[in-house]
């Protein structure tokens, strides 16, 4: 069983199939580096799986108050998401 802390769906396709636009995981005190990538990327594959869900646009994102390592800044793959971009007001 795997926990996922934010999951953001899409409208359902006329095939039935639910799209998943983003699934993230919210840490309050930690700095957030590779590993908790590396978690959504197996929770991610294993929901790619299921014949009732689309994950063709899926985006990993990682919310954090501490921030994150220099490894995760420079991953393409994730949406980095941490206080100052919460409540920017731009």
């Amino acid at each position: 069983m795997h926990e996922v802390d934010v999951i953001a769906m899409g409208e359902r396709h006329q095939s039935g199939r639910q799209r998943v636009l983003m699934i993230g995981e919210a840490k309050h005190a930690q700095i957030m580096g590779p590993k908790h990538l590396g978690r959504l990327t197996r929770i991610r594959d294993l929901l790619a799986s299921r014949d009732d869900l689309d994950l063709t646009d899926c985006r990993l994102a990682c919310f954090s108050a501490k921030g994150f390592t220099p490894e995760l800044t420079g991953d393409p793959r994730a949406v980095l998401i941490d206080l100052d971009r919460i409540y920017s007001r731009s």
